[in-house]
């Protein structure tokens, strides 16, 4: 059995060696698919063997770092979308009013022009705000993320519900 998993493990190594062109030349879609791979083969290999408690500890532990930075990074990114619409939804507003009034006459001239612009920009980025619930997302996400580092925090340190357990 160990031999059948060096073998695999070596196989998999000079695999991706040969494959992999030199440093720097790589694209990001095949970098990732490069990563895709690595993690198949590692799925594959864990198939074969079963690890100890503390490399399943350790294995988790990398992971668990991986999943914060992306609860906090698409936390930012729908932070950015919801501001960005909340401050057209505001100047889009502003800017109607401004230019309803300066039109008295009803004919067909820049300002109507620009209040239909203006109001129907206005209209569908209020529709996506409250459809996608950026904001929402971005506070749960960030929520999340919070729970899974104070977990993390508490079993790397022995505390709380972990502090029943020793180092093994």
């Amino acid at each position: 059995m160990d031999i059948t998993c060096a073998a695999l493990t070596l196989v998999s190594v000079v695999a991706a060696w040969v494959a992999a062109p030199p440093r720097g030349q790589l694209s990001l879609a095949q970098l990732e698919d490069m990563l895709a791979t690595s993690r198949e083969a590692l799925r594959f290999l864990n198939a074969l063997i079963h690890p100890t408690l503390k490399e399943r500890r350790s294995l988790y532990r990398e992971d668990v770092a991986g999943v914060i930075e992306q609860h906090r990074t698409d936390s930012r990114k729908y932070r950015l979308i919801h501001n960005t619409l909340q401050n057209l939804i505001m100047i889009g507003s502003a800017s109607t009013t401004t230019a309803a009034a300066l039109d008295t006459r009803n004919q067909f001239t820049w300002q109507n022009t620009t209040i239909v612009a203006i109001g129907f920009t206005v209209t569908l980025a209020a529709a996506f705000t409250g459809y996608y619930k950026y904001r929402e997302r971005s506070y749960f996400l960030l929520q999340t993320a919070d729970a899974i580092e104070e977990e993390a925090n508490a079993f790397t340190l022995g505390v709380g519900p972990y502090s029943d357990f020793d180092a093994d």
